[in-house]
């Protein structure tokens, strides 16, 4: 069943706030990341978002009837959190989540043809990372792999659009897969996509448009 897009969005964005002020807090010292209240310490607020997202429905685009790349972010981030706060409970409530989706409606899983279906590869390889099940790595390196099947001829991806989200979705999917393998290539595609990126759409403020003509 279809969520509303901004709520998602919200998650999105919440989940992405929380990791990286968890990593924040474990890498800086200074009071102003550490003492956290207990009722706000982005932990308790990461798991309890996690706890949430597990009760929900898959959200799914509503032409495409696949899944949307706005819950796969969202479910990555809780993976992560879970990871970061060594949370084996909700790992495994994350794993079942992704088994029962792969078992019961294995039509909603997308396709390799466009950046924002492709994203959907870093899943598996998150779960991978927690769970090194062969079928997770072979379903994601699918993804990763098949993104760079056609490579254009300045080397990028053919799913390359210069729009900055890219800058989330290729490289959240390239660096899990570099982090499944430990082969430097799935680093090479982030870095050069993330130079050509940087150099095309930031402005001279420091800003990017979302896109080359907006």
């Amino acid at each position: 069943m279809t969520r509303a897009i901004s709520r998602w969005r919200v998650c999105w964005l919440g989940f992405g706030l929380l990791v990286w002020a968890s990593m924040a807090a474990c890498a800086e010292s200074t009071d102003a990341l550490t003492d956290w209240p207990a009722a706000a310490a982005p932990a308790k607020i990461g798991q309890r978002l996690a706890q949430r997202f597990l009760t929900g429905e898959h959200m799914l685009w509503e032409a495409r009837g696949s899944l949307h790349y706005a819950e796969v972010a969202t479910w990555v981030g809780a993976l992560d959190v879970a990871r970061l706060t060594g949370d084996l409970a909700l790992q495994q409530a994350l794993l079942a989540r992704f088994d029962r989706m792969q078992h019961e409606q294995p039509q909603i899983q997308p396709l390799i043809d466009h950046v924002d279906n492709s994203v959907f590869g870093a899943l598996p390889l998150t779960l991978y990372r927690q769970h090194p099940r062969a079928d997770l790595r072979a379903r994601g390196l699918a993804f990763a792999d098949g993104q760079w099947d056609r490579p254009q001829a300045d080397g990028l991806s053919s799913q390359s659009r210069y729009w900055i989200d890219d800058m989330y979705m290729i490289t959240l999917l390239q660096t899990r897969a570099f982090q499944a393998t430990g082969q430097p290539h799935y680093l090479d595609r982030t870095a050069l996509s993330m130079r050509r990126y940087l150099n095309r759409l930031q402005q001279p403020n420091g800003l990017y448009f979302h896109a080359p003509q907006a």
